[in-house]
């Protein structure tokens, strides 16, 4: 958007990492300050310092992610403020899967509550924008625009090759390593593997004392943890795979998801595996492989077919590479969501 309007689009943070500006896309990144401590603390000061910044700035449409910030987005639309609400996820389900809601039991009626009060906004506010079509399923339809988070064609160009998968086969996972993303489960079927596959890890430990749980199992000696790196690397360094991986949990909160980095091996022409559920094998159908969730020995059933037979996933990975960045591109999702700001930036029909 910022390329759209430019010199009009601010992007609010809560990082401590100052102001910033940048100057090719004209956006202006504000910083409100450290992210508050605690759940209560980011509810309470977090809405408040949200709201107090944008109702400053006066814009014509504020958009936000965050659920915990609806609100201050509720508030914004008292001063005349259009609200955009860009939801990535089944908050709902998601509550269901909160282990600190206790007892158990009590997650079923937070999560009816939850359900109710999204509803209540999304009525008040101007859209929902929304990943994937289950996630729309809850809203008045015509609230509902669908904007899929799919990566853009022009950041994922491929510049150089694997190296020999007979001496080297490397997995790539990229993302936040957690239990519910199915970390253990690929170190554990590491042990099942030859010796020639290593499994690298890009992301952030959380909570950080897994690392330690993953470092004392047997399939660690062929990891390879490489922390958090830039996007721009990340993509270089995926390019040195012969496989990615998605193996979240088949938990309420990650059953329908659309992963971006699945998209980004497709478009690099890597294949990838991921969980085998309904609503993955609904997304991504022919694809991908797919190996059982939670499971270490079908995940290295799943590789170990895939390392005896690469030449054949390799060229079906490649043959469907033009296909999916023709079909699922940001290019062609950005043409929507410019549409939508379009609307709502038009001046009111005065009949």
């Amino acid at each position: 958007m910022a390329v759209r309007y430019p010199d009009r689009v601010a992007l609010f943070v809560m990082d401590g990492q100052g102001d910033v500006r940048d100057d090719a896309s004209t956006l202006r990144i504000v910083d409100l300050g450290g992210r508050p401590r605690g759940r209560i603390g980011r509810v309470l000061k977090g809405n408040w310092r949200a709201f107090g910044a944008v109702r400053a700035a006066a814009p014509r449409i504020a958009q936000f992610h965050d659920p915990e910030l609806i609100p201050a987005a509720l508030m914004l639309k008292l001063f005349g403020i259009k609200v955009i609400y860009d939801i990535h996820e089944n908050v709902p389900n998601q509550v269901l899967s909160k282990a600190y809601i206790r007892p158990a039991m009590l997650r079923q009626a937070v999560s009816r509550v939850v359900r109710a009060f999204e509803g209540f906004a999304v009525r008040r506010f101007d859209a929902a924008v929304v990943a994937v079509e289950s996630i729309g399923r809850r809203f008045p339809q015509q609230k509902v625009v669908l904007i899929r988070n799919f990566p853009r064609a022009d950041l994922m160009l491929r510049s150089r090759e694997p190296a020999n998968p007979k001496q080297r086969f490397i997995v790539s996972y990229a993302g936040s390593l957690t239990r519910v993303r199915g970390i253990p489960d690929l170190v554990a079927a590491m042990e099942h593997l030859p010796e020639q596959v290593e499994l690298q890890l890009f992301g952030t430990w959380h909570p950080a004392a897994l690392e330690d749980t993953c470092r004392a199992m047997p399939g660690w000696s062929k990891c390879k943890f490489l922390g958090r790196v830039p996007h721009d690397e990340l993509v270089v360094r995926m390019q040195e795979a012969h496989l990615g991986v998605q193996l979240t949990h088949d938990i309420p909160n990650h059953t329908g998801g659309l992963a971006t980095k699945v998209f980004e091996y497709l478009f690099l022409g890597i294949p990838v595996v991921v969980s085998d559920t309904a609503e993955k094998r609904a997304i991504y159908g022919e694809l991908v492989d797919y190996a059982e969730p939670a499971n270490p020995v079908s995940i290295a059933n799943a590789v170990r077919g895939i390392v005896a037979d690469y030449e054949h996933a390799q060229a079906r990975a490649r043959n469907n590479a033009a296909r999916v960045r023709e079909t699922y591109s940001w290019e062609a999702e950005a043409v929507r969501l410019g549409a939508l700001y379009d609307r709502l930036m038009a001046p009111a029909d005065p009949r």
